[in-house]
């Protein structure tokens, strides 16, 4: 029996790796091993935080044991975006929070989020009208 594989590797800008597969049989183990590390077992879809990794191209291969014991591997290439260190500070009075931060050099992505809500872009410093908002 034969298995192949098909995968892709995207990261996101806050450098989170998703890796999907197809394959062509059911799978009863899958090892995942990023830049050569020791192999892990590793569901699928697969997430992974990756902004310790330096800034550039990585590598990710995932090898496959499909319930019939056939095998197969694949090798998908992913990039790490510069994570830019921010020093944040911030304000409140009853009805507005403020942020400010420093070395904000090129955040024309920048995207911000209160109490879990989906983040929006925005600007910095800033400034939220909180009024509505429960206390803590």
């Amino acid at each position: 029996a034969s298995l192949s594989a098909s995968c892709s590797a995207a990261t996101s800008a806050s450098n989170i790796l998703s890796v999907s597969c197809t394959t062509s049989s059911p799978i009863s183990s899958v090892q995942c091993s990023v830049d050569g590390e020791t192999p892990q077992t590793c569901t699928l879809p697969y997430t992974r935080d990756v902004s310790t990794l330096t800034a550039g191209s990585h590598q990710i291969s995932l090898s496959f044991i499909a319930v019939n014991g056939a095998t197969t591997s694949s090798t998908q290439s992913f990039t790490v975006s510069a994570v830019q260190s921010l020093s944040c500070s911030s304000s409140q009075t009853s009805t507005q929070l403020t942020v400010s931060c420093t070395n904000a050099a090129d955040l024309s992505n920048l995207r911000c989020s209160v109490d879990g809500e989906a983040p929006s872009s925005c600007m910095l410093p800033y400034t939220r009208d909180i009024t509505g908002l429960q206390t803590g």
